[in-house]
């Protein structure tokens, strides 16, 4: 027996079918997250806890990698599906303005270096220039976590905060 408006009936169970997909994706999602979340902190752990900051700027390694996914949802941008919580030498820093999130930095940690520092949309905030001083001035700390070899068992908040 065929409905009576067919269009209406094919785009109600193509609704549902993309809410089930949706569903389905977020859900092995999260499995993926957690999976991924012990190598992240096997890779990243030492660096867990650094924080700089200065005036209403402050700069912290993301701590989870479902902290990737929601800074990639807040700032609209590729932090998770892109997997630069896995990627090799790669170091993601959140940086927020009065506690909002305005843009994430990378960090290669063979060079110590900003590879890029992106805002809403993969734009520059209007923020990108102090921040990128900020993280420039901090690279040293970065440095001397990369030099210690030693895994950290228990993460412990590092804070480096400079003067107004």
């Amino acid at each position: 027996m065929c409905p009576k408006n067919l269009k209406k009936a094919h785009d109600h169970l193509v609704e549902k079918k993309r809410r089930i997909r949706e569903a389905e994706d977020l859900k092995l999602k999260k499995q993926r997250a957690m999976y991924d979340q012990k190598e992240y902190l096997k890779e990243k752990g030492k660096y867990l806890g650094l924080v700089f900051s200065k005036r209403n700027i402050s700069i912290k390694v993301l701590q989870h990698v479902n902290e990737f996914v929601e800074e990639g949802d807040k700032l609209k941008h590729c932090l998770f599906h892109n997997n630069y919580h896995i990627k090799e030498h790669s170091l993601i820093l959140k940086a927020q303005v009065k506690g909002k999130s305005v843009e994430t930095v990378e960090v290669c940690l063979k060079s110590f270096t900003i590879l890029q520092a992106r805002g809403k949309n993969n734009q520059p905030s209007k923020y990108n220039g102090e921040i990128r001083e900020l993280v420039e001035a901090n690279i040293d700390k970065i440095q001397a976590i990369a030099k210690k070899n030693s895994k950290v068992k228990s993460i412990k908040t590092v804070q480096y905060a400079e003067a107004i």
